[in-house]
């Protein structure tokens, strides 16, 4: 098994340990996700969208085998769902999938569409799909069905910070795939754009360009980045500016030569003491009883 930690964002690394020290919550988040959402987004899954294979629009679908074969993760189910806005996602624990919406594929090129499903593979890999799936439904109605305001505001929000510093781990994984941070900056300018003409215009430098510009701005001023945190607070994705100039940096970074010089590095199993499954080294949680490894 590959040791997906070198990918892991230290915001996001931070941002989840302070999740799983919440009393109960990872074992809760697992009974939620095997009682309720793995089979609910089955039904939806199944029932609406589009599920790709080799027979069914297999030059989108044949982008995602080479990927998980390198990641040495199990091939999810891709689907495509009508949409247009430009986007992807995934969500499911046990059985994880992967989602385009049609705007991806109606408007991106093959290689962006390649570095969006490398993109969610990542989350897949850094083994974010459980909280993302207990984010989603609280974005929906999941947190009034908590009695105390406090706990609703204070959940809601620390679950979706978590969200938006994952975007920058999974972005690692895409620009290892891709080989670069190339896809991942172009990947960041179509969607800003979401342009169908014009396309071809879009420059990758100049939007870096701007991402620099962001960074000064925001510096300028406490204000400025209270601002900037409050056009934050009810999302679960960082600015494209700063994804796209987060991940630049860590490809110019000696981290990333490494990765590809070497290739990720194997993960050493241990033994849950409590149910006898095997768990990654270096987790905080059993993945199957929720029992906590000190």
């Amino acid at each position: 098994m590959l040791d997906f930690s070198c990918f892991i964002h230290p915001k996001d690394s931070q941002a989840l340990n302070a999740l799983e020290n919440i009393p109960a919550l990872p074992l809760l988040t697992r009974k939620f996700n095997e009682i309720f959402a793995e089979r609910s987004y089955k039904v939806m899954n199944m029932s609406q969208k589009i599920r790709l294979s080799e027979k069914q629009i297999p030059e989108i679908y044949n982008i995602l085998p080479p990927i998980c074969e390198k990641l040495e993760i199990p091939l999810p189910e891709l689907y495509l769902e009508q949409n247009p806005t430009i986007n992807a996602y995934t969500f499911g624990d046990k059985t994880p999938f992967i989602t385009l919406h049609s705007g991806l594929i109606n408007h991106c090129s093959k290689d962006v569409i390649a570095a969006v499903i490398a993109h969610e593979c990542g989350h897949i890999a850094c083994h974010h799909t459980l909280y993302k799936s207990m984010a989603s439904f609280f974005l929906g109605l999941g947190a009034d069905i908590l009695p105390i305001p406090f706990l609703q505001f204070a959940l809601k929000y620390a679950l979706l910070y978590w969200d938006r510093c994952s975007e920058y781990s999974a972005d690692r994984v895409s620009a290892y795939i891709m080989g670069g941070s190339d896809s991942v900056v172009s990947t960041m300018t179509e969607l800003g754009s979401g342009l169908l003409k014009y396309g071809d215009q879009l420059s990758e430098e100049e939007f870096l360009k701007q991402a620099e510009e962001f960074k000064e701005f925001n510096n300028e001023s406490g204000w400025n980045k209270f601002l900037m945190y409050y056009q934050l607070l009810e999302t679960n994705h960082p600015f494209l500016t700063d994804r796209a100039s987060s991940i630049a940096d860590w490809c110019n970074s000696s981290d990333f030569d490494e990765l590809c010089k070497n290739g990720v590095p194997k993960k050493s199993i241990n033994i849950c003491p409590n149910c006898n499954s095997a768990i990654d080294n270096g987790s905080v949680f059993c993945g199957n009883c929720g029992y906590k490894i000190y």
